[in-house]
């Protein structure tokens, strides 16, 4: 039996290793992961691809799925908090230790996720917290698919800084943290998860959706930058 998890480019490597956990102790299940930036998920959903459980970084894309009749209510929940930061490569020796410094001339590119992927939205969100959204927008190497694309264009050199999820800095030792966003600058970084109705093995979903709640798992994505929000 298959099970088709489709989960945003930030649970990347939390979510493989918990599948690999969660398969050793249901052999039976088999657990495939499809992993793409939030909005290019809810589009594959709407078309139709076959996804069981569905883990976007944002609401915003399942309050739409659910108003449509994708999800099956009863079953969400939120399952982890990030936070959003300002990374520069290791080496940098540009003056950057706040989101304010990316308008310093001297600084001429940002990579950013655009409003396809929910990276991009808490991005444009902090920007104009702190009303340098224009600015920065006109340094910007944009990515439209995953926010793993902006760490790697970070970790490359080929942009003075990037903004992207906590987790995803702690992945890199060729980057570092230079600013963390206050939780007042975007709504909160919180991740919804649900079993959607095309699914065929709903108690198996709910199962594994149980798994996720488990200590095990909870210390496996804390591991990885996460905080768990309470009930």
């Amino acid at each position: 039996m298959v099970l088709i998890v489709s989960a945003s480019g930030a649970y990347r490597n939390s979510i493989a290793e918990l599948v690999e956990l969660y398969n050793k102790e249901k052999p039976k299940v088999t657990i495939n992961c499809n992993i793409v930036g939030s909005g290019v998920m809810k589009k594959q959903i709407e078309q139709g691809v076959p996804i069981d459980i569905y883990i976007p970084a944002i609401d915003r894309e399942m309050d739409e799925l659910q108003s449509l009749g994708f999800v099956i209510p009863e079953t969400r929940q939120y399952l982890a908090k990030n936070a959003m930061v300002l990374i520069v490569p290791k080496e940098s020796s540009l003056p950057i230790s706040s989101f304010s410094d990316l308008t310093d001339k001297r600084v001429k590119t940002v990579a950013l996720g655009n409003d396809k992927i929910a990276g991009g939205i808490y991005t444009k969100q902090v920007l104009n917290y702190f009303k340098i959204f224009d600015l920065v927008m006109k340094k910007g190497v944009f990515v439209e698919e995953d926010i793993r694309q902006v760490l790697q264009a970070v970790e490359a050199g080929n942009v003075d800084a990037g903004i992207t999820y906590l987790t995803e800095a702690k992945l890199s030792n060729e980057v570092k943290i230079v600013a963390i966003a206050p939780k007042i600058s975007h709504i909160p970084v919180i991740s919804p998860v649900a079993v959607l109705k095309r699914c065929e093995n709903v108690p198996e979903a709910k199962d594994f959706l149980a798994f996720l709640k488990s200590d095990r798992a909870v210390a496996i994505f804390e591991k990885y930058g996460f905080t768990i929000p309470q009930p």
